[in-house]
């Protein structure tokens, strides 16, 4: 589990520092609260299958996290 957001140059602006309230949610035990690059993610271009694919790899690290 994920949560993700989209912030101009991936940068945090505080909004997952939100969740981290959510202690019972399985993503912000595990820390896996990511930041992605809203420039890339929202403009309709090759920029954006790129920030998918960052995506893809973040929610396949987090699934590694997971306890077997």
């Amino acid at each position: 589990q994920l949560i993700a957001a989209a912030e101009p140059g991936a940068r945090p602006d505080g909004a997952l520092e939100r969740w981290r309230r959510f202690e019972t949610l399985s993503a912000v035990r595990a820390g896996a609260l990511v930041t992605l690059d809203a420039d890339r993610l929202h403009r309709q271009s090759p920029r954006m299958v790129e920030e998918i694919a960052v995506l893809c790899q973040r929610i396949d690290e987090a699934r590694r996290a997971l306890p077997p």
